[in-house]
């Protein structure tokens, strides 16, 4: 997994991100990131993981279609009444290079060479075996037609075999010719080597039409030889030229891991440290909207000035060539607190206070530098497995993060003066606060310490402390509704459950004063409440990932 929630569509209301602002200060940071790794780039092969990981992807394909080829010529002869040991052991091959195959187990280089060699002869030798045999049959009968027939019978799986090969697996042009070559002349060799050792051959072999076929095959041959290399060598470039518009300066991106509010997450290599990361870059139907890069690039500018332990590391940031922003997180190894309820149900409150008092910490850093997290949710705090330590709290996405009101003074000021820009509604409407919900311009730190009793109301029951039909139903409750007590729907402490309502109090005074007092009441329920590192690895050895 990466460090970055998935998000639905934002018309729903159950996770999506709610970003309503009628105008923003274009507000030019004076912060800088100094880059941490070197723009420096070198070679244009792509990561060699990737192209193995592509290969052995690819070459299963080729294995299993190759298997289910001969299930049906198997097939077939089982209707015809006939026992077939040889496809038997062909199909069986097969389907055991298909399972040794499997993604779950990485292969190396030359493992993939032996079974891409192996199944494609293996197939080859048995089509030799099956023209010979045939060839043999008409010689014997001195027939040139049959003959003629088992070596169009040959010539056409030959160019199956190369049509598999050159569009299923991965090859360059140098490493593809020995196959290449060799499926493509089997069928002549065949032939040439049964007229040579039959000792019936001669007449048919005489044939003035059995000459002329021959020198048929053989233009056939060469030209798909040709067609073939020429084919593997289109592929091979499209791949690099996919490999180049994937590169974002140093960085390789792989596949897609998630979205955001703001942005998709990939997974990524950096090309020289060969380290795993994530990289997030502004989504492409909102490239053009300055405020949305202005909001990610503070979100950049906010994460880099915080360091702690249960907020994820950015290691670095930057634009492409045609402008797309980008910046490089640390890869982070579990499941974000929704996946976790929605695949293994509700948590018990020993793990819940474990998780948040970590959550909590992580943001009296971000508070005490004077950041506000503003939409904080169970896909914004990830349970992560690093190294040998298990359960560790991160909280990600700091993409609506919003100086306190201490340093935003002048904004609101300017609010107050020009109506046209205040009203502005950030945040996720089953986790907001009711003073983010009413567009209040005095929202604290105290919104994201609500956000954290309705995350730990879910991470409790399995449900928000609100939901509704529709967006507008959810912000009215959290403005004006009591909250039904958590105990309702699932067990929970006397002292745990005070303290989710009051991180659920309407009024801000009425809540713990800061992100550190409501992590001390934690550590004082959590006395109680045993969860510790040897749990966490115990659960998530008997729950891995998939």
């Amino acid at each position: 997994m990466s460090a970055e929630s998935h998000s639905s569509s934002p018309s729903t209301v159950d996770e999506a991100t709610i970003i309503f602002s009628s105008s923003e200060g274009d507000e030019d940071s004076s912060a800088t990131l100094h880059r941490s790794l070197a723009e420096v780039t070198v070679g244009t092969s792509p990561s060699q993981d990737a192209y193995r990981a592509l290969r052995q992807s690819r070459l299963r394909a080729a294995v299993l279609f190759l298997a289910v080829w001969w299930g049906v010529i198997l097939f077939q002869g089982l209707l015809g009444g006939a026992i077939f040991v040889h496809p038997t052991f062909v199909v069986g091959s097969l389907l055991a290079a298909h399972w040794f195959l499997s993604p779950r187990q990485p292969r190396s280089a030359a493992a993939l060479r032996v079974v891409e060699v192996a199944s494609f002869g293996l197939v080859a030798g048995s089509f030799v075996w099956i023209q010979a045999d045939f060839m043999g049959m008409g010689i014997e009968r001195s027939d040139a037609q049959w003959a003629k027939t088992a070596i169009k019978d040959g010539l056409i799986n030959s160019l199956t075999l190369l049509l598999a090969y050159t569009l299923l697996v991965p090859n360059t042009v140098r490493a593809a010719v020995p196959m290449v070559v060799g499926l493509a002349i089997y069928p002549l060799v065949t032939a040439g080597i049964v007229f040579a050792v039959h000792p019936a051959s001669g007449q048919v072999a005489r044939s003035e039409m059995w000459f002329e076929v021959t020198g048929m095959n053989l233009t056939m041959t060469l030209v798909a030889m040709c067609l073939s290399l020429f084919g593997v060598h289109i592929l091979e470039t499209l791949r690099q030229d996919v490999f180049e518009a994937r590169r974002l300066n140093q960085y390789q991106l792989g596949e897609r891991l998630g979205s955001g509010g703001m942005g998709d997450v990939f997974r990524a290599e950096h090309r020289l440290l060969k380290r795993n990361c994530a990289i997030k870059l502004i989504r492409s139907d909102r490239a053009g909207d300055r405020k949305a890069l202005a909001r990610l690039e503070r979100e950049v500018q906010a994460m880099a000035r915080l360091s702690h332990p249960n907020i994820v590391d950015v290691y670095d940031y930057g634009h492409t060539d045609d402008g797309t922003f980008y910046y490089v997180m640390e890869e982070l190894h579990g499941l974000n607190l929704e996946d976790l309820v929605e695949q293994h149900g509700p948590l018990p409150p020993e793990r819940v206070t474990w998780l948040l008092r970590q959550t909590c910490d992580g943001l009296a850093e971000a508070h005490a530098s004077g950041l506000i997290h503003r939409d904080l949710k169970p896909a914004n705090i990830f349970a992560a497995n690093i190294g040998r330590r298990y359960d560790v709290a991160k909280v990600l996405d700091f993409g609506l993060v919003k100086e306190s009101v201490e340093t935003s003074i002048s904004l609101q000021k300017e609010q107050r003066t020009n109506p046209s820009i205040a009203g502005t509604l950030l945040g996720t409407p089953k986790y907001m606060a009711p003073e983010q919900a009413s567009s209040s311009t005095d929202v604290d730190h105290r919104a994201d310490l609500y956000a954290v009793g309705a995350v730990a109301y879910f991470l409790l029951t399995g449900r928000p402390p609100f939901d509704g039909d529709n967006i507008m139903s959810v912000l009215i409750a959290h403005a004006r509704d009591p909250v039904e007590p958590p105990s309702r729907w699932q067990p929970v402490p006397d002292e745990l459950e005070k303290i989710v309502l009051r991180c659920l109090e309407k009024a801000p005074s009425d809540r713990y004063p800061d992100a550190q007092s409501l992590s001390t009441a934690l550590s004082t329920v959590s006395k109680s409440l045993r969860w510790n590192q040897s749990d966490a690895a115990e659960w998530w050895r008997a729950n891995p990932v998939r």
